[in-house]
């Protein structure tokens, strides 16, 4: 989707543009349908972590479908916990067991574990590459304890820590959000120290959006403008889109926000608006975006 609006303010000619994809993913609008099928289920419907990463939209989603995050309460028969679209424990299952279980865990995560699950073999060293402490990682560890870690902040220091030999038969993995230019440089790393037998990338839709709005403003005049990622801070791949971007046009103004009261409307003056959005957000909470900076720039 791409909206363009041009209009005129007392300062200067202002565009507003949309310049990649924008919108849930596939995980996320699956994670939300989970939610509202439930609602009257019966029972109580309870999330141990947030659904998605994106808190305003948490917080609605959970008003209106009945549901709570789990604060200890004691669980009877009829109440529901509703897994987030980022994977779950082994341990939760098992600890949750009297209860009954959703499981809103996005496909493309699913898919990657029967992926694991039929290419498993005792002569390879499965290698996994993901952010420390994102609920993601922790599911993926805990349903493949054979998994060798590799934080992606520290890669090489760990990857040169597994003192990989060239007869090492390999297979990697890799969170869905972590960038994909990272990624291939891991891969070429670990392709050289030992012998890759596969691989499984990042999600291709949060990197096809950075890769659209890198290619967007390749022609641009980066001092003249203000790129928006609409999304949370705790998302992982509205960061990733906004590093990627960082990382090409390194003088880029920019900002990760959900509304407008998160932004510096000064920086804005006389500066093209360009935005794109992580997969965790809506479409709504884009044109809303929209909607909050043609007013506030029109007064």
């Amino acid at each position: 989707m791409y909206l363009n609006f041009i209009f005129k303010t007392w300062y200067t000619f202002t565009m507003i543009k949309i310049i990649s994809d924008v919108g849930f993913c596939f995980g996320v609008k699956n994670a939300v349908e989970k939610l509202k099928e439930i609602k009257n289920d019966g029972g109580r419907i309870f999330l141990l972590h947030p659904l998605i990463h994106n808190a305003l939209l948490n917080d609605k989603l959970l008003k209106e479908n009945n549901a709570t995050i789990f604060a200890g309460e004691d669980l009877k028969k009829e109440d529901t916990i509703l897994f987030s679209a980022h994977g779950h424990l082994l341990e939760e299952e098992k600890k949750y067991s009297t209860s009954r279980q959703v499981d809103a865990t996005c496909p493309l995560i699913k898919e990657r574990y029967k992926q694991l699950k039929k290419c498993y073999s005792d002569d390879v060293k499965f290698i996994f590459v993901g952010k420390k402490n994102h609920q993601e990682t922790k599911a993926f560890l805990s349903h493949f304890p054979y998994l060798i870690y590799i934080d992606v902040s520290s890669f090489k220091e760990d990857i040169k820590r597994l003192d990989l030999k060239k007869q090492d038969k390999t297979f990697l993995i890799s969170q869905t959000t972590i960038s994909s230019f990272t990624f291939d440089e891991i891969k070429r790393i670990i392709d050289e120290k030992s012998t890759l037998t596969s691989f499984i990338s990042p999600c291709k839709l949060y990197d096809s959006r950075a890769r659209e709005a890198i290619d967007f403003l390749k022609d641009k005049n980066i001092d003249k403008l203000f790129f928006i990622v609409v999304g949370d801070k705790s998302s992982s791949n509205a960061n990733e889109i906004l590093n990627q971007v960082e990382k090409i046009y390194p003088s880029i103004e920019a900002k990760i926000v959900l509304s407008a009261t998160q932004l510096d409307i000064e920086k804005l003056k006389n500066r093209d608006i360009f935005i794109s959005s992580a997969t965790s957000a809506s479409l709504k909470q884009v044109e809303d975006l929209v909607d909050e900076l043609k007013s506030i720039l029109q007064d």
